[in-house]
């Protein structure tokens, strides 16, 4: 992205001569170009790529900062962490004001029809030949694609969380059947005797006292 900001500030700061030289990168970039007019930042152009992102065309003024609250970029609502942000942290608004390029910000845009995006922006400010700072850039980066990825590598680990659960659950009930089935019929067997001799008791005993200590063990390494 920071190759796109140099590429952008170099071309400007040339002056007329490079406009259709401009023009011609912003058409081409596979990226969002947002470029001000000023140092109000009250009217914002953006290339084609950008301008399809937002839901708008050419001529359209994509500045939250424009005066007349009938211009189409005052309906975008910009988000931060789920947080509204205003014009002023805008990174455009932000490298005019701090005088710097800002660092890359991961924005979710509100659409006019109510869809959303996301993006990473960074701003930088445009320099006359004396150095003063006349208007500013940015470059937006689409993060749709990384974002449904991430989402998708989540819901795969909770899918393969549950599927551990489910072979963990179906492990243990068959470890825990075996023992339990072996306790029951000698204690089955011990209710039926109706006078049981001293040895079968004590087998009776034993065994459901080896399953017992099988449980307790398993138990404990679960």
């Amino acid at each position: 992205m920071k190759q796109y900001i140099k590429k952008l500030e170099a071309l400007a700061e040339q002056g007329s001569a490079s406009e259709r030289r401009l023009e011609a990168l912003m058409k081409a970039l596979p990226v969002g170009i947002t470029f001000s007019t000023d140092v109000t930042c009250s009217n914002i152009t953006g290339n084609p790529y950008l301008l399809k992102k937002l839901e708008m065309v050419k001529g359209d003024n994509i500045s939250i900062s424009a005066r007349n609250r009938n211009i189409v970029g005052t309906k975008l609502k910009h988000f931060i962490n789920g947080k509204r942000i205003t014009a002023a942290e805008m990174p455009m608004q932000r490298a005019i004001a701090e005088n710097r390029q800002t660092e890359p910000l991961e924005i979710e845009v509100e659409l006019p029809s109510g869809k959303h995006w996301t993006m990473e922006a960074i701003g930088a400010p445009v320099r006359d030949e004396k150095g003063n700072v006349v208007a500013s850039v940015a470059v937006n980066i689409d993060l749709t694609e990384r974002k449904l990825a991430e989402e998708a590598r989540r819901l795969e680990r909770i899918i393969l969380q549950e599927k551990q659960k489910v072979e963990f659950i179906s492990d243990a009930t068959h470890e825990l059947r075996t023992p339990l089935a072996i306790i029951r019929g000698n204690v089955d067997l011990a209710l039926r005797e109706r006078s049981p001799s001293p040895e079968k008791t004590k087998a009776s005993l034993d065994a459901i006292n080896t399953e017992v200590i099988y449980l307790t063990n398993l138990l404990s390494d679960l």
